[in-house]
């Protein structure tokens, strides 16, 4: 990675972005759901990198509230990341975050990068590309058992050739044994997350959840059995989903999903977007479903105005196909997330 402009950097509170859903999954590190003092080692929903998740304060360990929430997020591995659904707009682009220093001597250090596109590996490092600020938390300059505000802003003027990738955010451990953090937030100009306002169910039943689990990832997911599937070749489990972007023209367009199966067995998940122009479906994405939530993204191409309908309609659909043996006659798959990232 390069850095390509001057950076500007300031500690400020930063607005929480607008949209019908977050632009990053779990930024507040609610999820998984731990009891008080509790915590996990096996990763981060929505991030990639872990460790854990911390339900504090905990006596003799970390002796504050989280800022925001019930939980905070920590590792002892060497970085953290995540993709948000915020792309690069004319203007201010702005991440912040709450470092921590706990009450022992496992605190650490770390710098906040912000990276324009990229391709995050499992241990949260990035591949390409382009870093656009930086921000340093350094654990000596705070008392213990406190959190502060650090926050890294780029801003981009017309024609910056960074406009319209999506904004990577990363924390990388630079000292100490580990770091701990909380209220991860992106803003930026000209970028919409939104969430479902119907879905349609053409192949199976819903057994429980409802509209409002697809807004975001709470725990609370949408699940939808298989029930009468007309041949052998059909989906198990085909569903729609219905929104609306007020930009009619977008320069980046990508669906998303968190999902799983409940049951195991060989599954697949096909991800379609829905061509206005043609009627139809298009721009297929399928991949192995198993037990374990995982985040799936289809990015449309080419002229993307074809994928907003009148009025800035949106659609896509999601399929579960059956491609070996299952541990039940009528499995069943979950939707903690589905939602559009349009931006312009």
């Amino acid at each position: 990675m390069q850095i390509v402009k001057s950076l500007s950097f300031s500690l400020l509170l930063a607005a929480l972005s607008s949209g019908a859903q977050a632009s990053l999954l779990n930024p507040s590190f609610e999820y998984p759901v731990q009891a008080a003092g509790g915590y996990n080692v096996d990763g981060i929903p929505g991030w990639k990198g872990g460790t854990g998740v911390w339900h504090i304060p905990t006596s003799g360990f970390f002796e504050a509230n989280a800022p925001h929430g019930l939980q905070i997020g920590y590792t002892n591995g060497q970085a953290v990341a995540q993709q948000s659904s915020n792309v690069v707009g004319v203007g201010d682009n702005t991440v912040t975050v709450m470092g921590g220093r706990r009450h022992d001597g496992f605190s650490g250090s770390f710098k906040l990068n912000v990276i324009a596109g990229g391709s995050i590996n499992g241990d949260g490092s990035v591949t390409g590309g382009i870093l656009l600020a930086s921000s340093m938390f350094t654990y000596t300059q705070y008392p213990i058992d406190s959190f502060h505000l650090l926050t890294a802003t780029y801003t981009a003027a017309p024609g910056d050739p960074n406009l319209g990738q999506f904004i990577t955010v990363q924390l990388v451990r630079t000292e100490g044994s580990q770091i701990d953090f909380d209220d991860v937030r992106v803003t930026s100009a000209g970028a919409e997350s939104i969430a479902p306002s119907s879905f349609s169910i053409n192949l199976g039943r819903v057994n429980s959840g409802n509209l409002a689990s697809l807004a975001d990832t709470d725990s609370n997911p949408l699940e939808i059995c298989k029930f009468f599937v007309p041949n052998q070749s059909a989906p198990i489990i085909q569903f729609s989903v219905d929104g609306t972007t007020s930009i009619n023209t977008p320069a980046a367009l990508r669906f998303r999903t968190v999902s799983r199966m409940v049951q195991s067995g060989s599954y697949q998940q096909v991800l379609r977007l829905f061509n206005f122009t043609t009627n139809s479906y298009e721009e297929n994405r399928t991949d192995i479903l198993n037990t374990s939530y995982q985040t799936w993204e289809l990015s449309g191409t080419g002229t993307l105005s074809r994928y907003v309908g009148s009025g800035g309609a949106l659609r896509a659909q999601i399929q579960v196909r059956q491609t070996g043996p299952s541990t039940t006659l009528l499995p069943c798959s979950q939707y903690d997330l589905a939602g559009w990232d349009v931006a312009q």
